[in-house]
């Protein structure tokens, strides 16, 4: 992508954000109280209550607190187009779509993975992670979760550049 809008590299690094912890936090809280009031088995309750909790913690730990391998710690914009860094390093090659979220407390991004060239012999490891990868990925950004230069780029950027339309 050659576009007149980007005379630098935008790089924003991603944050833990308390917002998002205690989104989290609160909508987890809020479904087992619920499931707790519907009037259902006890049993029903626990097992409904465990799953929860379980979700709770790989939420809490993979999106608000940004610590799993998988987490997206950096989005950066060239010249060449975007890249997602997660926390093991790897660096992801993806094209924004048009459904983008901009409120004054949240920019929610979506990307779709490009295709890359496969290799012919991989080994059944590899295969197996590459053949379940999510090909949609979203970005929820708060505003504790990036610096405030990044983020104001950002909107700027998105308010005026859209991914259905070709640059020049």
């Amino acid at each position: 992508m050659t576009s007149p809008l980007v005379t630098q590299q935008l790089l924003i690094h991603c944050r833990a954000s308390w917002w998002s912890t205690g989104l989290i936090c609160g909508l987890h809280l809020a479904a087992i109280l619920s499931l707790s009031l519907a009037g259902l088995p006890i049993h029903w309750v626990l097992a409904g209550s465990l799953l929860l909790l379980m979700s709770w913690g790989i939420n809490l730990w993979s999106e608000g607190l940004r610590r799993t391998p998988g987490a997206i710690v950096h989005v950066q914009l060239t010249e060449s187009g975007w890249q997602l860094g997660l926390r093991s390093g790897e660096r992801l090659l993806v094209e924004l779509l048009p459904e983008v979220v901009l409120l004054p407390w949240l920019v929610v991004l979506r990307f779709r993975r490009k295709r890359q060239a496969k290799r012919l012999f991989q080994s059944g490891r590899v295969f197996h992670r590459r053949l379940f990868q999510r090909q949609i990925l979203a970005v929820a950004l708060f505003p504790d979760s990036v610096a405030e230069p990044g983020l104001r780029h950002l909107r700027a950027l998105l308010r005026v550049y859209s991914p259905e339309r070709p640059q020049p």
